[in-house]
């Protein structure tokens, strides 16, 4: 996650929004994914 931050603001530095998109995109993946599978095992119980 650290390394992910670094990224980011380094993507920030050089002004490469496309890369920065993709990186932000990819940091909340596993976020997003644990919010989904909560949802749905709650909508099963």
């Amino acid at each position: 996650s650290r390394q992910h931050h670094w990224f980011m603001i380094e993507a920030m530095k050089r002004r490469d929004n496309w890369v920065l998109a993709q990186l932000c995109v990819d940091h909340l993946q596993p976020s997003k994914m644990f919010y989904l599978e909560e949802i749905e095992k709650a909508d099963g119980a």
